[in-house]
């Protein structure tokens, strides 16, 4: 079960043949640059952001210290230059038990003295009850439910666990790289395509470009600073500035130790005193990261709320960037090919998880341009994308979900009693899905609207709209709870409400829009 990671063949990989092989972790490095990998087969999707920053950080480490920038390069170059950059005579900081606790062990630091280990208690028996630990309650993924624990699992979730991981109760810090210990870490990028080899290599040479502007002011890293955190000893009293660091420091946050238990590993760990990288609360997360946007007002790490990256945070984020100033990992390349807008977060609250958020939108390449253009090309397009969200919430508030309550009512006389809980549970459920269907379809219709004239992109838009909260109505008219006796009159009341209340609101405009 115990594994060195930078000579056993830990990490399962998709070639792009279909086959499938398992790596070390520099022979992944060496794949990654080929171009060779098509997908991480043992990553779950909470973990496999988390896994693709930790290895452009690695990999940007290594060609600093080597004086290089190409992250192309043979499996022997990044066995060799993981080492040198470890500093070490053994690989006990690459495997996953180290008997000695003094010892730094893969992703866990040493303790100062091997009697300080007598305080570590039960953490967790599988990978999956060490992970991000409040998943053990969320609605995506239910914490120790994997039958099978390998050496892959282990350090997935030692990775995702330390470098991911926000402030859970006493004793139980979380990283720097968000805003606050309740907020979250997002991923957003643009990408010439979703491969993870071809993602892999891009982030990596726009890394390896920011490296310069994040060693001069107003940061305070060190080109000679900490980089493998989990290589110093750690007794949880103390924690490093930011000016102990290099910018590329791939950070722990959490006291912990993998054991040998019946054939098995199991997990051990303490509370700290003080988190591991100590920062002013005015820093807000904003810690050179460059996969995370920043709020314009304060300069502070974007944190996502439960609705995770809905359509009028992406549309701040890739047309008009009033309210954040885009990742550095955004930036567009300047040529004829399409671009993805990649991006995650694992909502995080108060001792909760609210949902795994992951969404990827296709940029097509005359909106690339446009966008790299700016200008007044873009500023219409940030006009359009405005009155579109407004018609999506106008249609949803003052069509489909009065016609809704009408339903679920059993069609009152009059307007229909929208401040009803029990029934408002049941109309919330049917609006989410006209929510989803409308905002797949937002950035499509977005780009089209570049050749349109205004008029026909918004008769277009609302058109779409209308389509969707009648789809959503009709299922509604066939599945939702009604009351016995008023089925009929529910749904012929509820059915003229919404195409009234849409005549007297939209016709109109549909009309003067088609001219």
């Amino acid at each position: 079960m115990n594994a060195n990671l930078l000579l056993d063949n830990v990490f399962g990989i998709e070639l792009p043949s279909g086959d499938r092989r398992s790596l070390s972790l520099p022979a992944l490095l060496a794949a990654l640059g080929r171009g060779d990998v098509e997908s991480f087969t043992g990553a779950q999707r909470h973990q496999a952001d988390a896994f693709h920053i930790f290895l452009c950080y690695l990999a940007g480490a290594v060609l600093d210290q080597a004086g290089e920038n190409n992250p192309i390069q043979d499996e022997a170059f990044w066995l060799d230059g993981i080492r040198r950059l470890t500093g070490r005579d053994d690989d006990a900081a690459w495997t996953l038990v180290v008997d000695d606790p003094t010892r730094p062990a893969f992703m866990q630091p040493p303790l100062p003295t091997a009697g300080a280990f007598s305080s570590y208690q039960p953490k967790a028996a599988t990978p999956d009850e060490l992970d991000v630990l409040q998943t053990a309650k969320n609605h995506d993924l239910k914490g120790a439910r994997l039958i099978e624990a390998t050496p892959e699992t282990w350090s997935l979730a030692l990775i995702s666990m330390q470098t991911m991981s926000g402030f859970l109760g006493k004793g139980n810090y979380g990283i720097c790289r968000m805003n606050g210990g309740f907020a979250s870490r997002p991923c957003v990028a643009s990408h010439t395509s979703l491969q993870p080899s071809r993602r892999w290599q891009e982030d990596v040479i726009r890394l390896m470009g920011r490296l310069s502007d994040l060693l001069h002011p107003p940061w305070v890293f060190h080109r000679n600073g900490y980089r493998l955190l989990w290589l110093m000893p750690w007794d949880g009293t103390a924690g490093l500035g930011l000016d102990t660091l290099h910018p590329f420091f791939i950070e722990i946050c959490r006291l912990v130790r993998l054991i040998p238990a019946n054939q098995n590993i199991r997990a051990l760990g303490k509370p700290a005193n003080a988190a591991r990288i100590t920062v002013s609360r005015e820093t807000a997360g904003n810690v050179g990261d460059p996969w995370i946007p920043l709020r314009r007002t304060d300069q502070a790490a974007l944190t996502a709320s439960t609705r995770g990256f809905h359509p009028e945070l992406l549309r701040d984020l890739i047309i008009t960037q009033e309210s954040y100033q885009p990742a550095a990992m955004q930036t567009l390349r300047a040529d004829d090919a399409p671009a993805w807008l990649h991006a995650s977060v694992l909502v995080r609250g108060q001792g909760t998880t609210d949902g795994y958020h992951e969404i990827r939108i296709y940029i097509a390449p005359k909106a690339k341009q446009l966008l790299l253009g700016g200008g007044e090309p873009r500023n219409r397009l940030g006009r359009l994308s405005d009155w579109a969200l407004t018609r999506a919430r106008d249609v949803r508030g003052r069509a489909l979900r009065p016609a809704l309550f009408t339903l679920v009512e059993g069609g009152p006389e009059g307007w229909p009693d929208t401040g009803r809980r029990e029934a408002g549970q049941w109309v919330d459920s049917w609006l989410a899905h006209y929510d989803r269907n409308w905002a797949h379809g937002y950035f499509p219709w977005l780009w089209q609207a570049i050749d349109q004239t205004d008029d026909a992109a918004r008769a277009h838009w609302l058109g779409e709209l209308q389509q969707l909260a009648q789809q959503v109505l009709e299922d509604a008219l066939r599945g939702a709870p009604q009351r016995t006796g008023r089925r009929y009159r529910g749904k012929v009341r509820a059915s003229g409400l919404f195409h009234s209340a849409f005549r007297k609101h939209f016709k109109e405009e549909m009309i003067n829009a088609a001219g």
